[in-house]
């Protein structure tokens, strides 16, 4: 039976192997995301070329599928109302651009008093606050 353990390390000769065992894992995820989701490979044959190839174990590559597959079912969860908003923002945008052309004002783009002090104080707020 394998037993995970956690706990800080006091020798910073391991450092270096740590470091690269991170890069490694790092590069073998990146490699399983092209693979399984961009050329959508199929799983198993995945899982045995890359325990042969990097000389990883079954368990680090379950946790780097694990981990993975999390990140990618959350950006297909959140995806639609991101791209509704998108869509909301590019809208209002639209009729803002279309009210500016209607309008015979010659300054479009010049700020109102109110929002250009209010504007000025945000940039000075933070430092004073700080000071």
């Amino acid at each position: 039976m394998q037993v995970t353990v956690c706990g800080k390390i006091k020798d910073t000769s391991l450092y270096p192997v740590l470091d690269a065992t991170s890069h490694l894992m790092d590069k073998v995820e990146r490699l399983y995301f092209k693979e399984r989701y961009i050329k959508h490979a199929d799983r198993n044959g995945l899982k045995r070329l890359f325990l042969k190839e990097y000389g990883i174990t079954g368990r680090q590559l379950n946790g780097i599928i694990f981990n993975l597959s999390g990140n990618v079912e959350s950006q297909q969860a959140s995806a639609p109302s991101q791209s509704g908003d998108q869509e909301e923002e590019v809208g209002q945008v639209g009729k803002r651009i279309k009210a500016a052309l209607k309008s015979d004002r010659k300054d479009w783009f010049k700020i109102h008093p109110y929002k250009d002090r209010s504007l000025i104080s945000n940039i000075r707020s933070p430092t004073s606050r700080s000071g």
